[in-house]
């Protein structure tokens, strides 16, 4: 999988770096994941949100996709699947670990007005997964 940082949205630098060390360095602020289809990159996203889940306490998380659909198909069917194995409980949309408090809430945009739900909501980290699809507002 290719691994690529971009460093400031007005000024695009790509270049190719090991995911770990940039998520612990702290140096970024946004981090994309470019790969080929089939290559894991929604899985790697999911387990960027479980790991800090499940370390952090009281962490809050936002996981977004474009459509309902891609989101149950890429995200919420795994996570009632990995439920178990990962220390979480799958309710409504919402992925509680309840050794850490910690949640990570799955929602999408398929509507431009669809963002304003999560206007005001505090989330700690915010994941977009293909965010290329979203629009500008969203």
């Amino acid at each position: 999988m290719s691994r690529f940082i971009i460093q400031n949205f007005k000024k695009w630098d790509f270049f190719a770096v090991d995911l770990e060390e940039a998520i612990q360095s702290r140096r970024y602020t946004n981090i994309c994941i470019g790969g080929g289809r089939g290559s894991a990159k929604s899985k790697g996203l999911r387990m960027i949100a479980y790991r800090y889940c499940r370390k952090l306490p009281n962490l809050k998380v936002l996981m977004l996709r474009r459509t309902y659909v891609e989101l149950a198909e890429n995200h919420i069917e795994a996570a009632v699947g990995e439920q178990d194995r990962i220390g979480g409980k799958y309710s409504s949309y919402r992925l509680r670990f309840e050794r850490t408090g910690s949640v990570l809430r799955f929602g999408h945009c398929h509507e431009d007005k669809d963002w304003a739900p999560y206007v005001g909501a505090e989330f700690d980290l915010v994941i977009y997964d293909q965010i290329e699809s979203f629009t500008e507002q969203q």
